[in-house]
């Protein structure tokens, strides 16, 4: 088998040869080519180009783009190529002719004209089409119209073709947890999509895209193909990604599937466009990566798939979708072994690639189809820029076989003889590092396993709440609690730093048991969504754990240095009693990370919460209080304590108390300086450790992907209500893209979801009571009368809901540019340039969060420098700090104290003793 396939690959190749397919870098026509070969000289180049060439549909003059092309590849040339004038004004004239080139060596056409000319073109050789709408996404429900009729006026114009579908495109993307409702829906849409294909005779084809849509998109094609309007149907298609390890199984589902049917579908086999995307989101949630880490991993999934296809031909008609000749010849070969017909597969490639393969395929009597991207090139450009990373990839078969000139032997060797130096299955999840903090993974909600966990869950604790009774404590019941905590304090500031640490771990490992129940009480007391909630003990679960990890290393290693006959050493002890207030807004977490920091250091802990949150809190403390129990169970009585009451009376009277020694407090600015002014009259001053909220702002500049932008800002802004101290509430844009980018950011919004936050489809639910409610509609209507409303209000359901609101318009010093508001409120500012958006970005007492869209490397520098906030992020939302990762505290009127969740944090909960010996007795110096 493995002779035969590399003398099929080998003629192949010849016949390649002969047809001249090599790279000619010295014709513009071959642009794409030139930029190939550049890319692999450098990988800098290669990720600088791609950047350049990413951000290109944007720039509207050849200015622009020379700006852009010399921030981004002018550092890697000649200096005296890039300086030169001539250089210069040649970039400004070729760079639109030239990027366009390239995109029609890629993109068959922006309209149905220029369409069926490709496909004339390509018909006449023999070959058959696959057209592909451009675009990864819908932003709003206008957007995923626009696409749906595309769709239609494709299938009706261009009959007896195939049409690439991709569901992500046909709904708005703001709302993803929405299973159920994003199934329905592309049901009804995909439904008359097929009805339209029927009659016009064309082959519908379904892309799966991401893997978070492979489940929804299978189960929804499955469902609607054994409807019995379709059952018989047999021009329907779906695609199978080669590296993901699920693939062998879902193969093994169709084809199962398939047989129920009784009527085939077409497979495409391709091997997966989105490696690093894929790798990278799940290595940054914690979750096993789905994707084959080795490329011979895939290769050899791939020649298993395209086997059991050709086998199983008259349940799934099998589509060969590869340019590696090493898989093609596969194909070929077991094809020829088991006897089948060549009319019973056909192979696909993609537009604009490797022209003399297609045409080998069709001089030796085999089908090929060619998969068209078609559209306008600002949505393609994210195709256009996988594509080429695609090709240069190190281990690219394109890149070794054209570009470095690989031997043949190499190209089609067995991928299998690859496997002996391989010590990691890449089946596995990738290994921890066991000296490194890892962050504890998330839920993935698109996994239906948890979707069920979390609904029974919630469905559990709505009982559990309706039976909790809440104690109210008075200043009795404080004083009681203030003599225990300082008796347990003395005792417990004296236990090794080892066993305060294992309490937290075993209380992590604790809560991670609960997550479901937990995530229930967060989404039914504050009003949590699902997502939110589940992030929220994730980061209560990464405190505990990193705090734990972090007082270990601080008790371990003296920082003083020492000279002969002097021994200078640092030791941490505990201050007493740390009261802990927090909010209500994070219950779990927040007040988890502050209190549990104060006990791991040796302080005992009174924690006065919110009286919004306090069924959190309650739970949270008897976990925490059972591993003490089991661990330390000498030093448990009183060191851990809850007060619950009414701030202005029971926290003002802690505060004030002599014998605490500690105020950690998330809140207000006016409660927090009220406290601050508390801790620094008393004598001895007390410790004051404060974060007070913030009034957040991104910016968005000329060279910003909206596509990336306006779903980070509609979750920075919307996300819990816009109920977190780092919700975006100022916007500024740049005078050049304001309009535009308005319209676009204002229909995504009419997208969100508003609902009861128990329910998996809401993103946005209610403010927390009738009060925050109250305060929030005086701000809005403060902003009516002296701005401009973009957002109608809508329909919703009873309680405190609040539409997402955007105003326009407005003075910046009007008090929805100054104050903090605590909901669904957006304020858009129009900046001149650059330097007037950071401007307006700094006048604002808060410093916490900010962010920039751009993809301007000279405006990210810039505004990094220049804004004032202590957590700023570029291209991202500008919420949602994860421990470890990104220590979360602002600057100005926002803070007091070192950043929560970083490596500072826990030396305001002691004080530092330095001890210096002199270790000589008389002349004798000890080493």
């Amino acid at each position: 088998m493995q002779n035969s396939t590399e003398q099929i690959a080998k003629k192949l190749f010849k016949y390649m040869k002969g047809q001249n397919s090599g790279l000619n870098m010295f014709k513009l026509r071959n642009l794409k080519d030139l930029l190939l070969k550049m890319s692999i000289a450098q990988p800098q180049i290669k990720q600088s180009l791609f950047h350049f060439i990413d951000v290109l549909p944007v720039l509207k003059s050849s200015k622009q783009k020379a700006q852009f092309f010399t921030e981004y590849v002018a550092p890697y040339l000649p200096s005296f190529i890039h300086q030169s004038q001539i250089f210069s004004q040649s970039l400004e004239l070729g760079s639109k002719l030239a990027i366009n080139i390239m995109a029609k060596s890629f993109i068959c056409g922006s309209n149905i004209e220029e369409a069926r000319k490709s496909i004339k073109q390509l018909t006449e050789k023999g070959l058959t089409c696959s057209i592909d709408i451009l675009g990864e996404l819908a932003l709003s429900q206008k957007e995923a119209d626009h696409y749906y009729k595309d769709y239609l006026d494709l299938i009706e114009n261009l009959n007896e073709t195939n049409i690439s579908v991709k569901l992500s495109a046909l709904i708005p993307q703001t709302n993803q947890l929405d299973y159920q409702g994003k199934k329905n829906k592309l049901k009804n849409l995909l439904r008359e999509i097929y009805r339209t294909a029927i009659k016009q005779q064309c082959l519908i084809n379904v892309d799966t895209e991401h893997y978070s849509w492979k489940e929804i998109t299978y189960e929804l094609v499955q469902e609607l193909l054994m409807e019995d309007e379709f059952r018989d149907w047999d021009h329907a298609g779906i695609v199978l990604q080669a590296y993901l390890k699920e693939s062998s199984d879902d193969l093994q589902s169709w084809l199962n599937w398939s047989r129920k049917r009784g009527t085939p579908i077409t497979v495409r086999l391709v091997k997966g466009a989105y490696w690093d995307y894929e790798r990278a989101i799940a290595m940054q949630n914690g979750f096993e990566v789905p994707v084959y880490q080795q490329k011979h991993e895939s290769d050899i999934n791939y020649e298993n798939l395209t086997k059991v296809l050709l086998d199983n031909h008259k349940l799934l008609r099998p589509a060969i979708a590869s340019h590696n000749i090493r898989s093609l010849s596969v194909a070929i070969n077991y094809a020829e072994k088991i006897g089948l017909d060549k009319s019973h597969y056909e192979f696909q490639m993609l537009y604009g690639m490797l022209d003399p393969v297609k045409e080998y395929l069709i001089v030796h009597g085999y089908q090929c189809r060619v998969y068209m991207p078609y559209g306008q090139l600002i949505p393609g450009m994210s195709y256009l820029v996988r594509r080429l990373l695609e090709n240069t990839a190190n281990d690219s078969f394109l890149k070794q076989g054209f570009l470095d000139k690989a031997d043949v032997d190499k190209l089609v060797k067995d991928p299998t003889s690859l496997r002996a130096p391989i010590k990691q299955s890449s089946t596995e999840p990738l290994r921890k590092d066991s000296h490194k903090f890892e962050n504890i993974p998330n839920t993935d909600f698109s996994q239906k396993i948890n979707r069920q966990k979390m609904a029974l869950a919630i469905k559990d604790s709505k009982r559990e709440i309706l039976n909790t009774e809440l104690y109210q404590t008075d200043i009795d019941d404080c004083d009681r609690t203030v003599k225990q905590a300082q008796e347990a304090y003395l005792k417990w500031s004296q236990a090794k730093p080892e066993l305060r640490s294992s309490v937290l771990k075993h209380c992590a490992q604790e809560l991670e048991k609960q997550r479901y129940r937990f995530n229930a009480l967060l989404s039914i007391e504050v009003f949590k969504p699902w997502q939110e909630a589940d992030r929220e003990t994730s980061e209560a679960i990464d405190f505990l754990n990193y705090y734990a990890d972090q007082a270990l290393e601080l008790h371990a290693v003296s920082k003083l240095n020492s000279k002969p006959g002097e021994k200078n050493t640092n030791h941490y002890q505990a201050q007493g009693i740390a009261l802990i207030i927090s909010p209500w807004n994070f219950p779990l977490a927040i007040m988890a990370g502050m209190s549990c920091a104060a006990l791991v250091m040796g302080n005992s802990v009174i924690i006065k919460p919110s009286e919004r949150s306090s069924i959190v809190a309650l739970e949270f403390i008897k976990l925490l209080n059972k591993s003490l129990k089991k661990l330390a169970p000498n030093y448990s009585d009183g060191l851990f304590n809850l007060i619950i009451g009414k701030g202005r009376t029971i926290g003002s009277y802690l505060a004030e108390h002599k014998l605490t020694r500690i105020i950690a407090f998330t809140g207000s600015n006016n409660t927090g300086m009220k406290l601050n002014e508390i801790a620094n009259k008393a004598r001895p001053t007390k410790r004051m450790i404060a974060e007070m909220g913030g009034k957040n702002v991104i910016i968005v500049d000329g060279s910003a992907d909206p596509d990336e932008a306006i779903p980070g800002i509609l979750y920075s802004a919307f996300a819990f209500a816009g109920q977190k101290c780092s919700a975006c509430s100022r916007l500024i844009l740049e005078d050049e893209i304001y309009d535009d980018f308005k319209q676009r950011l204002i229909e995504a919004a009419k997208s969100i979801n508003i609902g009861d936050p128990t329910d998996e489809a809401t993103s946005l639910g209610p403010v927390i009571d009738s009060s925050a409610y109250k305060t929030i509609q005086g701000y809005i209507k403060s902003g009516k009368r002296d701005g401009n409303s973009l957002l109608e209000e809508r329909d919703l359901p009873e309680g405190n809901y609040i539409s997402p609101c955007i105003i326009e318009g407005l003075d910046i010093d009007h008090k929805l540019v100054q104050e903090e508001i605590f909901g669904p409120v957006l304020v858009l500012l129009r900046a001149k340039d650059l330097d007037h958006a950071i401007e307006l970005a700094n006048q604002c007492n808060y410093g916490l969060t900010g962010g920039l869209y751009s993809r301007s490397p000279n405006n990210i520098k810039k505004v990094t420098k220049e804004m004032q906030v202590g957590n700023f992020y570029i291209n991202r939302p500008c919420t949602g700090a994860v421990v470890s990762r990104q220590a979360f505290g602002g600057v100005k009127e926002s803070s007091i104290g070192f950043k929560a969740g970083g490596p500072n944090y826990l030396l305001q909960f002691i004080h530092e003793k330095t001890i210096s010996e002199n270790t000589m007795r008389r002349g004798f110096v000890a080493e």
